[in-house]
């Protein structure tokens, strides 16, 4: 007894409305029937819910936050944001104690996210950088103002 040979039966229902007492009983069983199917597939489904929201903080714990900066431009970042009037990164660099290699790869991460900016420049010294809207921004997401 199938839901689809139980459906079609009931479809048939109102033409047939002279039926005997055994059709209705066994119509009423399968109706039983299809009530308790429908009671177990919801049951499966409330479970497959919560195994799919627990798989998913599962993977959200094992993949790497990719929307984080590395911890050293992190840093940069929070010297530009509490500079009031700018900074030239070379300071920032030397101030953090990074290579400067190392310094100009996290000083690069901040840049190409838009997170500081040039403000001016002075001859001798380099482009003083600021903090822009969407790096403090980020900053505050992640707890770091």
């Amino acid at each position: 007894m199938s839901i689809s040979d139980t459906a079609r039966d009931i479809a048939r229902m109102p033409s047939t409305a002279g039926l005997s007492k055994d059709v209705v009983d066994l119509l009423e069983k399968k109706v039983a029937l299809l009530t308790d199917e429908i009671a177990s597939l919801r049951t499966k489904v409330s479970q497959l819910e919560a195994e799919n929201a627990q798989l998913r903080q599962q993977l959200q714990r094992v993949q790497p936050q990719s929307d984080r900066l590395p911890p050293e431009s992190e840093q940069m970042l929070v010297v530009f944001a509490n500079s009031s009037s700018g900074i030239p990164s070379d300071h920032v660099i030397r101030q953090l104690g990074f290579s400067q290699a190392k310094g100009d790869y996290y000083f690069d991460q901040l840049l190409k996210h838009k997170f500081v900016h040039a403000k001016s420049g002075q001859m001798g010294v380099g482009w003083f950088y600021y903090a822009t809207a969407p790096g403090r921004d980020y900053l505050a997401r992640h707890g770091l103002l």
